[in-house]
């Protein structure tokens, strides 16, 4: 298995919310979770290629954030 190491840096806080046992509690995670990265990507992807609510037409988009 390989892995790529990286660092983010935003642009302002980040409140990553997660499931206790506790339905009253909340508690944050202290790392950036795959979807949500993935999330943003596919979010410019859509923005810059103009592909609005027909996202999931497109092969490529279909291929790198569906499939």
């Amino acid at each position: 298995m390989q892995a790529i190491k990286y660092c983010i840096t935003t642009l302002s806080p980040l409140l990553l919310a997660s499931n206790t046992g506790d339905p009253n509690m909340v508690s944050t995670l202290d790392y950036i979770p795959e979807t949500c990265l993935r999330g943003m990507f596919a979010n410019e992807y859509i923005k810059k290629r103009k592909l609005g609510e027909n996202a999931h037409k497109d092969e490529t988009f279909y291929r790198w954030f569906l499939k």
